[in-house]
């Protein structure tokens, strides 16, 4: 029993020291990870000097040292410390240190040799070309990884880590080759890929010729699809859709889409087109007629617009039951026609619109927000009554924690402003409560800024404006808010003159506005966000942004600045 205490004694001694020893290398290691090296080098000098034999804290010590430049104290302690390093530790910090010190020649020497004397690990390979790679040493790292590819006889080992170096020496052709390889081998990285090549093709568009040629030479779909997306890249968007024609048919759709995204209306247009010829399944027709019909909608042909909706609309085969729970489209068709309607000023035929869409709702929950769309409708139609009562029924049996419960707070918060009930305040408190990242947080709080700015008379002739742009007569809205400005000086009216204006596509009506000389310094530093925004495709414009953001670099707008430039 004495000797069991002991030992048990002696044992507790011994799990307490190698505790607090993994305590103190996990703190020199966060002190590291913070790049708070001098506090991490402090420790580990401390517990050098206890654990004088312990290769980790070395090593640990040493990687410090080289990371605050101090070069001779890492030497020395390389030297000091050599017989406690396995040969391969200490090949990788020799070479590390002849690197720090721009001694490249001797860098590759050792590192040759040491993998001239082990070649059989390939891991070891890609250790080695890492380090030249942190001291953009990019060639000699490709020649590690190459020697560890003759030594595997596996032309697809390391593709990513070849493709990488090739990416940062320009060497874009080896790049491309690579990447696709991978590719090849890991479908994950396909995006990734894609995007990278998207990069290389923004330097060089002449590179598509060598994803063309890889392509050519592989039946791989990923890449074929790579290279149809590259084409598209470099405008080449006829040629895209002959590849994507190779291609399963969700793959155009899913190109024409990021064509319509990216403003690209016309070609996004002759990609839907393209893919309506493709398939045969009715909703799928359906389905890219309404993207179709959408786009129409942003270039403002509304004949088209009516054309395509009103045959969809009147199609029998679209809706019948075995259609009803696979598309959306009855219903999205029937939205966007309450809204032409709206601008066509065809008042009778909105409700009535959405709701038939109610119909092809596939839950409660989507009827209740074409609910709330038809009482936004009645309130900016001046409809009080109808809006009031419907909007009693809708919320009489919701539970008050839900989300179609919470939204009720703005309509009656429409309906107070409007109606001028003076409950407008206690529900905007109610709203920025119950719908804190909602977008109704901040309509409602610039409604209530800019009515509390205004005089009685001009409120009106706000709300007046409010309506009109909410029934999409961005033209008469404008004119209200700039009579406004005329009478009451007020820059921020303007300001959103200039946002309604745009919204509407009048660039020079726009530019007529934001041109205008802001008295106040932050709604003048708007005012030219918005004149960049337009003519960003202007030399001038981005001189102007560069030069904003050396005059007011901590501006509250300067982001926006940056984004502009980096986009270009």
């Amino acid at each position: 029993m004495k000797y069991f205490v002991i030992f048990l004694l002696f044992f507790s001694s011994l799990l307490a020291e190698i505790s607090q020893k993994e305590i103190l290398l996990k703190e020199a290691n966060r002190f590291s990870l913070r790049r708070d090296y001098e506090k991490a080098i402090s420790i580990y000098l401390d517990l050098l000097e206890e654990y004088s034999e312990d290769p980790e804290i070395a090593e640990n010590l040493i990687e410090n040292y080289l990371l605050t430049a101090q070069l001779d104290k890492a030497e020395k302690l390389l030297k000091d410390k050599k017989e406690l390093f396995a040969q391969k530790d200490y090949a990788k910090m020799n070479i590390t240190l002849f690197l720090a010190k721009s001694e490249i020649k001797q860098a590759r020497k050792l590192s040759n040799e040491f993998l001239a004397e082990n070649p059989g690990n390939l891991n070891d390979y890609k250790i080695f070309a890492s380090l030249f790679e942190r001291y953009r040493q990019h060639e000699h790292a490709i020649e590690i990884l190459k020697k560890a590819r003759i030594v595997a006889a596996d032309e697809f080992l390391y593709t990513h880590e070849l493709a990488n170096n090739y990416y940062q020496i320009n060497d874009y052709s080896n790049s491309i080759r690579e990447y696709l390889k991978h590719v090849i081998k890991n479908s994950a990285y396909k995006n990734f890929v894609q995007n990278r090549i998207k990069l290389i093709l923004q330097e060089d568009s002449s590179q598509i010729i060598t994803v063309k040629e890889f392509a050519d030479t592989n039946e791989n779909n990923l890449i074929k699809e790579i290279f149809a997306a590259s084409l598209g890249e470099i405008g080449d968007v006829d040629s895209a859709l002959e590849v994507y024609d190779l291609l399963d048919h969700d793959k155009l759709y899913n190109f024409a889409d990021n064509l319509n995204k990216s403003g690209d209306f016309e070609n996004a247009l002759k990609a839907f087109s393209r893919y309506k010829e493709k398939v045969d399944s009715p909703e799928l027709i359906a389905e890219a007629e309404i993207k179709i019909a959408q786009i129409y909608w942003q270039q403002k042909n509304y004949s088209q617009v009516k054309e395509i909706l009103m045959s969809i609309y009147d199609s029998e085969e679209i809706k019948q039951k075995n259609y009803r729970f696979k598309t959306k489209v009855n219903r999205i068709c029937r939205e966007m026609l309450a809204d032409l309607a709206i601008i066509e000023k065809q008042w009778d035929k909105v409700e009535s619109y959405l709701q038939e869409a109610q119909q092809f709702s596939y839950n409660q929950n989507e009827k209740m927000e074409l609910e709330y769309r038809i009482i936004h409708y009645q309130i900016m139609n001046q409809d009080y009554s109808s809006a009031s009562g419907q909007l009693k029924d809708l919320l009489q049996n919701q539970d008050p924690g839900s989300d179609i419960y919470k939204k009720g707070f703005y309509y009656h918060y429409l309906l107070s402003v409007f109606t001028d009930n003076n409950q407008s305040d206690s529900l905007l408190a109610e709203i920025l409560i119950n719908l804190p990242e909602n977008e109704f947080v901040n309509d409602a709080i610039q409604i209530s800024l800019i009515l509390s700015e205004l005089n009685t008379a001009d409120r009106e002739v706000f709300l007046e404006a409010f309506r009109n742009r909410q029934l999409f007569d961005y033209l008469k809205a404008v004119e209200l808010l700039e009579n406004i400005y005329k009478s009451s000086g007020n820059e921020q009216i303007l300001l959103l003159a200039a946002e309604w204006s745009l919204q509407s596509g009048d660039l020079d009506k726009t530019l007529n506005i934001v041109n205008t000389e802001f008295k106040d310094e932050d709604y003048s530093q708007y005012a030219l966000l918005l004149t960049i925004k337009i003519e960003s495709a202007e030399q001038d414009s981005l001189f102007k942004a560069e030069e904003f953001l050396s005059n007011y670099p901590k501006s509250v707008f300067s982001p926006a600045f940056r984004k502009i430039l980096t986009e270009k």
